[in-house]
């Protein structure tokens, strides 16, 4: 499996939300395609694995704040 060289640069730049819906589609693509999320290259560049704690728990919150987002959009297309 050849994997994108990650820029961290580059995603450092992108709005948060977007990075939030970036490392979301990595997740459901891992699980899809049967790889370890521990391999998953994480929002800072390195893989799930050699995160701290910390670290997870801000990417953590931040698809937690993404999830909230969607929803309230998701609701107010509704009304």
């Amino acid at each position: 499996m050849s994997e994108k060289k990650f820029d961290a640069e580059a995603l450092a730049r992108k709005p948060f939300g977007e990075q939030a819906r970036n490392l979301a589609d990595a997740t459901k693509k891992a699980i899809r395609d049967g790889t370890s999320l521990l391999d998953l290259i994480m929002p800072n560049g390195k893989p799930m694995r050699d995160c701290t704690g910390h670290e997870m728990g801000e990417f953590g919150q931040m698809l937690l704040r993404e999830s909230e987002r969607k929803k309230k959009e998701e609701a107010a297309t509704k009304k």
